[in-house]
């Protein structure tokens, strides 16, 4: 009875689960729903999110009208159906997801309290966050995940809109292009600036040019001068010739043509 160990009666089988007999009835059911295996894991809202092919997911309120198709670009890793996971630094630029805004609507209610304890003081307080439900129509992977030199495409650099807001993004940490900055803005202000005023410029500081007019007509003695004068009436010609003149950047776009272009790079 020394030596004696109990043995393990549990099944020590590693196709326990892939032939078990719910798989096999989940996959006999035709519901448009991806069983393969493959996942992504992406930024939505503000949140990290698991999400597959073929089904439904709330989250907040996504701007886009609904039965519209939006694009996730954000995601952090991406597994295959054959168990491989690829890594994004933070995102991969070769893995989007298209999903289909189904509809809005707004939450369940959320209570909250406020609650003062030598005050007497008790309320009850709550609202409906507003959602959307969102469809997840396919994932779209980039040249078959080939090496990032021998790619057609690129998310991050060739698709006109998100490289806009991935510019966008990136202007929220200005010290990388801090000099290049300073540099333009010191020669339009040199520009603008004239030796008469540049004592005036050095009292009130480094101002927009409009912000600097401003403060100069404030004052009797200098918004007087022909010159300031004149630099006004330049600025308000600029601002109609801007607001008459203005270019629509939709103006020359064609869908028909984007797509094309999109799918000969994207697909090919």
């Amino acid at each position: 009875m020394k030596g004696w160990k109990p043995e393990r009666s549990r099944p020590n089988k590693v196709n326990v689960l892939i032939n078990s007999p719910a798989q096999i009835k989940l996959s006999e059911i035709e519901d448009n729903r991806d069983r393969s295996g493959k996942f992504c894991v992406i930024e939505i809202c503000g949140k990290a999110r698991w999400v597959e092919e073929g089904r439904y997911y709330d989250v907040f309120r996504i701007k886009q009208e609904e039965n519209k198709s939006i694009y996730l670009n954000r995601v952090f890793f991406y597994s295959t159906m054959e168990g491989k996971l690829l890594f994004g630094t933070p995102f991969l630029d070769n893995v989007r997801i298209k999903a289909t805004i189904m509809k809005h609507f707004r939450g369940n209610k959320i209570y909250r309290l406020k609650f003062k304890p030598k005050k007497n003081y008790k309320r009850f307080y709550g609202h409906r966050q507003e959602m959307s439900r969102i469809y997840i129509d396919k994932f779209e992977i980039n040249n078959n995940l080939v090496d990032r030199e021998r790619r057609k495409y690129n998310f991050f650099r060739d698709d006109s809109i998100y490289y806009v807001l991935n510019r966008i993004h990136n202007m929220v940490r200005p010290s990388l292009e801090l000099k290049h900055l300073k540099k333009h803005f010191m020669d339009y202000l040199n520009k603008f600036c004239s030796l008469k005023f540049e004592t005036f410029y050095k009292h009130r500081g480094n101002y927009k040019r409009e912000k600097m007019l401003r403060n100069i007509l404030k004052t009797k003695k200098l918004s007087k001068r022909p010159e300031v004068q004149e630099e006004v009436r330049k600025i308000e010609e600029e601002k109609e010739s801007r607001r008459l003149n203005k270019y629509d950047p939709l103006a020359d776009f064609d869908p028909v043509a984007n797509e094309c272009l999109i799918r000969e790079h994207f697909y090919a």
